[in-house]
């Protein structure tokens, strides 16, 4: 196989954080051999040996599944089946199994024509710069060759026992949403350790499903439905691979991941009875983090991404932190793996021992007014050009824009607004906030005329 004719379109699936594409469009499974073969080689020249390997439920997964691990097995490397699991499941096992390395496939939340590649190195990710250094590796042709062995293993009785540990959850009423995704097989095998209570939703499999992105409401509509007529009931939403988590209230209502990250944080807060440190993405809401600041909790902001947040807690000495997206990394007592269902078992926790339901304890927490994170499609355009063209065209009308991380933040007198190119579509994601309800319509309006003046369409 000739890789320079096999990655005409590839390295537009290269993503700051993993590899991810539409099939046929950026890569195929001619691709996937090639990252195998090169990741192994990566892994062969660290003096390491073992890779495990887990898939979500698409239907490309099984084939990328197979021909990556050919790939792995031809760079010299053994390789551990793990199945069809969950993305925390294979980067937690190191901790199990007796393995250097894992790779995740699946293309998160993002439609079903997409795939694509999480990697970890000892628990950690493998990324940035790591993931250029693959795309060279098969650019230029040097790979290690060798034989390796391939094994089938899993660990989810030491998975079940672990993350169920110290967790009191009896009386609680809870509806598990997998929307289809491999949460379904991961809560299938949970069933035996939860209350009888609870309730699996769309655990099974589903050709039809589009995508698995449990921040859209259509998604969600799903979940809210489930809920009618179950009295005292709250409801968990997983993404395609189980590692973002939304959660729905008694009076179905949707927790911003911003809402959830400040109650968490609280929580930690009052629970150590000391000063703590928590991280937050570069979207979420200035006045939650203000809210937050005023209990004790030192706020640090991260680029967007998980394995970014992951670094943010570990430098920071940080309890723990999140994206409004529904990502959550405990640093205490989880490897800052972040596990959907794990951090809904940490929220009911936390209602155990607080003597309101869901929706009242939201109560309690500020309102905000921020706009739900908009993702525009660009269309023929691409998202980094109308990035430069949207900062261009604040800059005429003499508005100061401020670099955050890998976006632009405009600062109003009344609130801001901020824009971000994906890393894993062609879309552009949007969010604005407000100081209360009239000047978050001031500032919602301002970013909506600005962006419409640039060519997208809202």
């Amino acid at each position: 196989m000739d890789p320079i004719n096999t990655i005409v379109n590839f390295k537009h699936a290269i993503g700051d954080y993993d590899i991810r594409g539409c099939i046929g469009d950026d890569f195929g499974p001619d691709q996937a051999y090639l990252i195998g073969l090169s990741f192994g080689s990566i892994i062969q020249c660290q003096g390491l040996k073992t890779v495990a390997v887990g898939y979500d439920r698409r239907s490309s997964s099984v084939e990328f599944h197979e021909k990556y691990i050919e790939g792995l097995l031809e760079s010299g490397v053994d390789v551990v089946s793990l199945g069809r699991v969950s993305t925390a499941y294979t980067a937690l096992s190191y901790k199990f199994l007796e393995i250097d390395a894992s790779t995740m496939i699946t293309a998160s939340h993002n439609p079903i024509k997409y795939n694509g590649f999480k990697f970890y190195i000892k628990g950690r990710n493998f990324y940035g710069q790591d993931l250029i250094g693959l795309y060279d590796r098969i650019k230029n042709n040097t790979f290690s060759k060798g034989k390796g062995k391939r094994s089938y293993q899993n660990f989810m009785t030491e998975y079940s026992h672990y993350i169920f540990q110290n967790m009191d959850i009896e009386n609680t009423n809870v509806i598990w949403d997998a929307g289809h995704g491999v949460a379904g097989d991961m809560l299938n095998h949970l069933r035996k350790y939860l209350p009888s209570s609870h309730i699996l939703f769309r655990t099974e499999e589903n050709a039809q499903v589009k995508d698995f992105d449990n921040t859209k409401i259509d998604f969600l509509n799903h979940t809210c439905k489930a809920l009618r007529n179950k009295e005292n009931y709250i409801a968990f939403a997983f993404d395609g691979d189980a590692d973002r988590m939304v959660v729905v209230d008694e009076n179905q209502k949707i927790w911003s991941g911003d809402e959830l990250l400040s109650l968490f944080s609280i929580i930690a807060r009052i629970t150590q009875n000391r000063e703590i440190t928590t991280v937050w993405d570069s979207k979420s809401s200035k006045a939650l983090m203000s809210w937050a600041e005023k209990f004790g909790i030192n706020t640090v902001l991260s680029k967007t991404g998980h394995c970014y947040v992951i670094n943010a807690i570990r430098k920071n000495n940080a309890e723990l932190g999140g994206e409004i997206s529904g990502h959550y990394m405990f640093r205490d007592s989880f490897f800052c793996a972040d596990d959907g269902i794990y951090s809904a078992l940490r929220l009911l926790q936390i209602m155990k021992c607080i003597p309101y339901r869901l929706c009242d304890i939201r109560n309690i927490i500020p309102k905000i007014w921020t706009s739900k994170p908009l993702r525009i499609n660009c269309g023929d355009l691409n998202k980094y050009d109308v990035m430069e063209f949207i900062k261009e065209s604040l800059s005429r009308s003499n508005i100061v824009t401020e670099k955050v991380h890998d976006s632009i933040l405009i600062n109003h007198h009344n609130g801001w607004w901020l824009v971000r190119a994906s890393q894993t579509e062609n879309v552009i994601s949007a969010r604005c906030e407000g100081w209360n309800e009239e000047s978050y319509e001031e500032v919602k309006n301002f970013m909506e005329v600005t962006l419409s003046a640039c060519g997208l369409s809202l």
